[in-house]
């Protein structure tokens, strides 16, 4: 073999025993997940919420981007 297919099956083994390692974390579980702390909802995540559907109600052949920038809107101004 050349020297150059050589050092490619090097890198290939190399490779390999990385994956074995991963596939092997995997199959045993691997480690613990963090639990996540569920926090509540801002002002905003409940007035986006909220308003949301009240727009999607009124004006139904919006699409999403409408409907996000008519609720944004209600949000700068009801924060004046």
């Amino acid at each position: 073999m050349s020297e150059s297919v050589q050092k490619q099956m090097a890198a290939l083994q190399k490779r390999l025993v990385v994956l074995e390692k991963k596939v092997s974390a995997f199959e045993s579980g691997g480690p613990p997940a963090k639990e996540k702390v569920k926090r509540e909802p801002s002002l905003y995540n409940k007035f986006m919420s909220s308003e949301g559907s009240t727009v999607r109600k009124a004006n139904p052949g919006w699409n999403q981007p409408q409907v996000m920038k008519e609720v944004a809107r209600r949000w700068n101004e009801q924060k004046k």
